[in-house]
């Protein structure tokens, strides 16, 4: 009686290991491919992609960086360059996602944004221009 309590605990260990495998999975493919973007595509997860996938969808492509970066950097203290590179990263996103957009790609000071709408996309220019300009002129004085 005892050999299939071993053999079935044995087996819920595996299944424990896996699930945490495909945990850790999804959380590094999370990191790379938004969730949203998957959704945007008419896929509901990870698990239904496979090699060649592909969905044609018309859409708009804002692909934006902080001008003469170099330029400013070289103007500021390493500790003032990395604050200045954080707010900046963390200004784009939620402007995108405001306008209904998704992060598509981080470049160094580089972001390109995906969105449905092309008025959302201009909408979302503008207010990053408008960010841009005010962290730019804070932070350098």
């Amino acid at each position: 009686i005892e050999k299939p309590w071993a053999a079935m605990l044995a087996m819920q260990r595996r299944m424990q290991h896996r699930l945490a495998d495909q945990e850790e999975l999804s959380r590094v493919v999370n990191d790379f491919v938004p969730h949203d973007l998957l959704l945007y595509m008419g896929i509901r997860s990870f698990s239904e992609l496979t090699l060649g996938v592909s969905v044609l969808k018309r859409c708009s492509i804002l692909v934006f960086d902080i001008q003469n970066f170099n330029g400013l950097s070289e103007r500021m203290a390493p500790h003032q360059t990395f604050h200045f590179l954080n707010l900046w990263l963390c200004t784009t996103g939620p402007v995108v996602r405001r306008h209904n957009g998704l992060v598509g790609g981080l470049h160094g000071t580089m972001v390109s944004a995906v969105f449905t709408d092309p008025d959302e996309a201009v909408d979302a220019a503008l207010e990053l221009l408008d960010a841009a300009a005010g962290a730019g002129a804070n932070e350098i004085e």
